[in-house]
């Protein structure tokens, strides 16, 4: 009977054991379950960075263009700029010209005015 008492404790040891190795693989399948779900929402979430990134790399494009647009368009407006003080100091000095020409005319006017002014007309 002892032999008998042994195998049944034997045998309720193993069913105890193969009732806990059940469960901890039914965790073990639980936990798998809940890796796979976390992982597959961290690949989403890598996705959904990766997106990000690509329209920064864009928009950091756009940009890059848009100041390269901007550097040349001010590069034609200094240009214009010194075109126009170029012109500015041309037009000045032509001004100056101008008037020293004007005053010297006048100076002539005058003493043809005055020499105009000797003659007499004989009746």
């Amino acid at each position: 009977m002892a032999a008998v008492a042994r195998h049944t404790v034997e045998a309720a040891q193993v069913a105890g054991d193969a009732q806990n190795a059940a469960e901890l693989m039914q965790r073990g399948e639980q936990q798998t379950t809940v890796s796979v779900e976390q992982a597959r929402r961290a690949g989403e979430a890598l996705k959904s960075i990766n997106t990000i990134v690509q329209k920064l790399n864009d928009m950091n494009a756009q940009i890059a263009t848009a100041a390269e647009q901007q550097s040349v368009v001010a590069e034609e407006i200094s240009g214009n700029f010194t075109g126009i003080t170029d012109k500015a100091t041309i037009a000045a000095a032509g001004s100056r010209q101008v008037g020293a020409s004007s005053k010297e005319l006048q100076q002539l006017a005058a003493s043809l005015q005055k020499r105009v002014r000797k003659f007499t007309i004989a009746p």
